[in-house]
């Protein structure tokens, strides 16, 4: 899924070793056992960042749409804490209509500009 709450930071090492894996950890047959291959959700214990300790919550154990919409959500409130805007940018990235919010940005960033 292509969405805001499915994207994160990592390192090119990290990336690599967690790329197109499952999210939880699963067990590999070779040979006569068995091996453990981890998962995410494991390679991310990996990562500095706190915006990746969202992934060891104790409630996060899938990552299904409606977990990624959730984490997307969660982002956007922290980053609309962080950072101030216009409450009509607000309300339309929101709504899903973010080429709209993204236009209203830039015509807000051209003003700043001219003013300057």
């Amino acid at each position: 899924v292509q969405t805001f709450g499915n994207l994160t930071l990592l390192t090119q090492a990290l990336n690599s070793s967690v790329s197109n894996g499952s999210f939880q950890d699963r067990q590999v047959q070779q040979g006569d056992g068995f091996v453990v291959v981890a998962g995410k959700r494991t390679g991310f214990l990996g990562s500095l960042l706190i915006m990746n300790s969202y992934f060891q919550r104790p409630d996060i154990q899938t990552w299904s749409d409606a977990d990624i919409d959730k984490r997307g959500c969660d982002l956007f409130e922290r980053a609309r804490q962080t950072w101030s805007y216009p409450n009509h940018v607000l309300e339309l990235a929101a709504t899903g209509d973010v080429r709209q919010a993204l236009a209203v940005l830039d015509r807000l960033d051209a003003q700043d500009a001219s003013q300057a």
